[in-house]
């Protein structure tokens, strides 16, 4: 047989199996035309009419959105129907054959039984073509689904039942049984782990737990991520899984990682003191990036003396991707507030380093704070030869709330005889931006 009449056939294959109807399901072409919508319309999908489909409606969705997690589907046709288009498989008629290939085919997975035994017939055209029929039951698990994302994220948004939330976290807990996803199914599973923990119920969020088990690291780490920014992008919910906490315990370093860098967006739920507990566990403990880690939100969330002390040495490490990351750490989350003298000291000590990157992360964490300390020690910086400071740090001293003592130093800056020209220039550029506004 030819290549070119094998490819023919494939792609027949491919575009033909739909799967069978079931009880209590909505009719299969109202979903083929919903998921088209989906699929055509993106981001502007309108899913009022698969909302009222109800749990119904999910399944039939994520029956085709995540076909590797749907029920088993139901024969259609008796051992012995099976069995003669198995049969005609070999007949001496190309048109028969192919008929009975694309009729095998659309039997759907239930038929496999028959089929797999078909592989080992003594014809080999019967064994070649029931191969390629479950080789496309197999590839259609795993097609990409990219078209649907934006439309399923919209209908995911709006399910909020617990009929659907549980069916939603039972087949995404299924799906990622599989492995870390890739493509749009990869996007897809996002979406459901999203809509899970944004539900603010551990009910739901409880049925992945057990991925954070999974032999593949990986699965356990991608789950706690999107659970966490998941919590992170609902804070009005003051949701705090109980899947982040055991994130927190886990014994792989990996997983507890992930979580940490999570942790201190959940200062402001009744499980803060839990969370506080755990965070100092890990900052106590032996594994060293752990106890780096844990550092930031103990310090911007629960003012941990020992945890800031910690990441001053930090800042000063000669490794510098530590000293850049303890740096950024250390910088106020609004210029709301004077910096404490500790860091006050330190900071002023880094702006002198011989490395630029040190003094500009230094600028930034500097200038994130409030107050005339503050703008006394950044404002010789406009004349560091590290370009990327100067250029920068004119609109970070624009962000100080106190605009009358910055008009005031900046004058005083301007009209020092002591400065460089250009530097005296930036600083009276800086106040024209000023004046300039309301």
């Amino acid at each position: 047989m030819s290549l070119r009449y094998y490819m023919i056939g494939w792609a027949l294959l491919a575009g033909l199996w739909a799967p069978p109807a079931r009880g209590g399901e909505p009719p299969e072409s109202e979903i083929r035309g919903l998921l088209s919508e989906m699929a055509a319309r993106e981001h502007q999908f309108k899913p009022a009419r698969l909302h009222k489909l109800d749990l119904p409606g999910l399944v039939a969705v994520l029956d085709e959105l995540l076909p590797d997690t749907a029920a088993p589907s139901e024969m259609r046709a008796s051992r012995e129907d099976v069995q003669r288009i198995v049969a005609r498989l070999g007949d001496d008629s190309p048109r028969i054959r192919e008929a009975a290939t694309k009729e095998l085919f659309a039997l759907g997975p239930a038929a496999a039984p028959w089929v797999q035994a078909a592989v080992h017939d003594a014809d080999a055209e019967i064994s070649w073509r029931a191969t390629r029929v479950l080789r496309a039951w197999e590839s259609r698990k795993w097609e990409d689904k990219t078209q649907y994302i934006g439309g399923f994220s919209v209908y995911a948004a709006g399910i909020r039942d617990d009929a659907r939330l549980r069916e939603l976290a039972r087949r995404t807990s299924a799906a990622l049984d599989s492995g870390v996803p890739e493509n749009g199914r990869y996007a897809i599973l996002e979406v459901c782990v999203r809509t899970i923990g944004s539900s603010g119920k551990d009910e739901y969020v409880d049925l992945l737990r057990p991925l954070l088990k999974h032999n593949d690291v990986q699965v356990a780490v991608q789950v706690t991520q999107w659970v966490a920014e998941s919590t992170a992008s609902y804070p009005g919910t003051r949701f705090c899984p109980a899947l982040l906490l055991e994130a927190l315990k886990a014994d792989r370093a990996e997983v507890a990682l992930s979580a940490v860098q999570w942790a201190g967006n959940c200062g402001d739920t009744p499980r803060k003191a839990e969370i506080e507990r755990l965070l100092i566990a890990l900052f106590e403990g032996k594994n060293e990036d752990l106890k780096f880690q844990a550092c930031a939100p103990l310090i911007r969330t629960y003012h941990h003396s020992a945890a800031l002390d910690y990441l001053l040495q930090q800042a000063k490490s000669a490794d510098l991707n530590r000293r850049y990351a303890a740096l950024s750490w250390l910088g106020a989350p609004s210029q709301r507030t004077a910096p404490d003298k500790k860091i006050l000291d330190a900071l002023v000590e880094l702006l002198k380093s011989p490395d630029g990157h040190t003094r500009y992360m230094a600028v930034l964490a500097l200038s994130s704070y409030s107050g005339e300390e503050v703008v006394k020690h950044l404002l010789p910086m406009l004349a560091d030869t590290y370009n990327i400071i100067p250029n920068e740090l004119g609109n970070r001293l624009q962000q100080q709330p106190d605009k009358a003592m910055l008009r005031r130093l900046l004058s005083a800056f301007k009209d020092d005889a002591g400065q460089k020209d250009k530097v005296r220039q930036q600083a009276a550029a800086i106040l024209q931006d000023l004046e300039q506004q309301p």
